[in-house]
């Protein structure tokens, strides 16, 4: 499968979004949030699939459900990237997907991590997003 990966190393090349809906998971307290957002993508996951020690989730939380949500995945000590972006069908092509992803670099930036990101090279919404937010192919 061909794959398009790309980075932000710099605070600086980050293009920020509105984030007021956008907040940290917590797996415990948020499971039935989580789980209910990717029932309604027709997807099943367990808490397993998410662990502590390797991932951090936000969401865009608003009307008591996520509309988009993103993943920290602490791959390196140096390189942290941007994993499990999705965003319920009603709510595409609305910022939502940028602003998590945006909120999810900055935390990797803040942290003096470099962002990345890697998609099939056929997503193009995906590659559209990570270009939005200042990423740039590696």
């Amino acid at each position: 499968m061909q794959m398009f990966s790309c980075e932000l190393t710099c605070q600086s090349q980050l293009i920020d979004f509105p984030v007021e809906h956008v907040r940290w998971l917590d797996l415990r307290e948020d499971w039935v949030l989580i789980a209910t957002h990717y029932q309604r993508l027709g997807m099943a996951i367990v808490p397993a699939d998410f662990p502590e020690d390797q991932w951090r989730l936000c969401a865009w939380v608003e009307g008591g459900e996520i509309r988009s949500m993103a993943g920290v995945i602490f791959m390196t000590t140096k390189n942290w990237e941007i994993g499990a972006v999705s965003t319920h069908p009603l709510y595409f092509s609305r910022g939502y997907a940028k602003a998590v992803c945006a909120f999810a670099a900055c935390y990797i930036l803040t942290n003096g991590k470099r962002a990345t990101c890697n998609t099939a090279a056929d997503n193009l919404a995906m590659q559209r997003v990570m270009r939005a937010i200042g990423m740039v192919s590696q």
